[in-house]
Order: structure tokens, then sequence, then C-alpha cells
């Protein structure tokens, strides 16, 4: 299974993808909570992941019988950091023959400017505000 559509489908950064844990998982919410994230100190609330209609069967699949520990894991059943996802980013990026600026990070960027464009209310967006690149451009 891949983790990469996961990115895409969930508006996750990829630290919290790669940091998830099956404890995170509420399934009556449909959401993941992390307590630990990378505005933590700054907001004072945890981030929660919605898990829509798309993003949901992967969790589910990734989890499988596991009871604890990372809900993403490699191939190789080890949790997923963002410097092996990178790398695994980056290989099959190359391989490819795609534009060397095409990394992770973008498919939060794609899910902003996808809800966006959706006119989904920005107050229900899984992210603490429109990022750059989904914001109006103002010439």
């Amino acid at each position: 299974m891949s983790i990469f559509p996961d990115l895409a489908q969930s508006g996750a950064r990829p630290g919290e993808i790669c940091r998830a844990q099956i404890a995170d998982v509420d399934w009556s919410k449909r959401t993941i909570t992390l307590t630990e994230h990378k505005t933590a100190r700054k907001t004072g609330e945890p981030r929660v992941i919605p898990i829509g209609k798309n993003f949901g069967r992967t969790p589910q699949t990734a989890i499988d019988h596991q009871q604890a520990g990372p809900i993403f894991r490699t191939p190789s059943g080890v949790a997923w950091t963002v410097g092996n996802l990178s790398s695994m980013h980056r290989r099959l990026r190359d391989a490819a023959e795609l534009p060397r600026d095409l990394v992770p990070y973008l498919a939060r960027h794609r899910f902003g400017t996808e809800a966006l464009r959706a006119g989904v209310p920005t107050a229900l967006w899984p992210v603490s505000r429109p990022s750059h690149a989904a914001r109006p451009r103002v010439s």
C-alpha cells in the first residue's frame, strides 16, 4: 500500500501521517487526533485530521489486525519517517523523470486548493489556515 495518496486525501503534513498512531484514531468521530504536531506549541490545540470517505479506507486497511503502533507502515512493516518517505518519493519521482520540485508536502497544498475550488468553507479544512498555495492571488 502506498502512503502517497493518503497525503493528498487527508490534507495532513507528511510528518503527521508518519507520526499517526492507532490510538489516535476515533472511528466514531472519523478523526485522527495528534497532540504532538508542528504547531502544537503555538496553538495549544490538538491537530485533528478528518477521515473522509476516500481517505477512510486507507487507515482501516493499514491498521488491519494491529492493535497498537503506527497507522502507516513501510512495506517492511516499520513506521514511516519523514526521511524515508522523502527518500522513497525522491526515488520514484526521479525514476519517472518528474520535476525535482515535486515534493510530498505539495499534496497538502493540493488538498487546500481542491477544497477551495470545491467551495468547502475554510473553517472545515483540516489545516490551521489556507495555505499560501490555495489563497487566491491578488494582483
